[in-house]
């Protein structure tokens, strides 16, 4: 997880779901997405804690303007709808 926009990491034990994670999105508002083989997961606190939002392999994944898109084996698309910043 990062404390400073991602300028350094720290290592977390575990990420769920586990496994490779092959891209990822990181959100002005903070919110961080990873997809991989095991399936996407969102972080709301920079990368400290996670949920999983699919268990499907995907490949990539990119943002504009808080929709993305992440893409997979055998055609596999879904869209992301990223969480608007409430703190401002």
């Amino acid at each position: 997880y990062t404390t400073n926009g991602g300028k350094s990491w720290k290592a977390k034990d575990i990420i769920t779901p586990s496994g490779l994670k092959e891209a990822a999105a990181y959100l002005p508002s903070g919110e961080l997405i990873v997809v991989g083989h095991s399936g996407s997961a969102r972080s709301l606190d920079k990368g400290k804690t996670w949920s999983i939002l699919d268990t499907r392999p995907y490949h990539s994944i990119h943002f504009k303007e808080g929709t993305g898109y992440a893409v997979g084996v055998d055609g596999l698309i879904s869209r992301y709808t990223a969480i608007k910043d409430t703190s401002k």
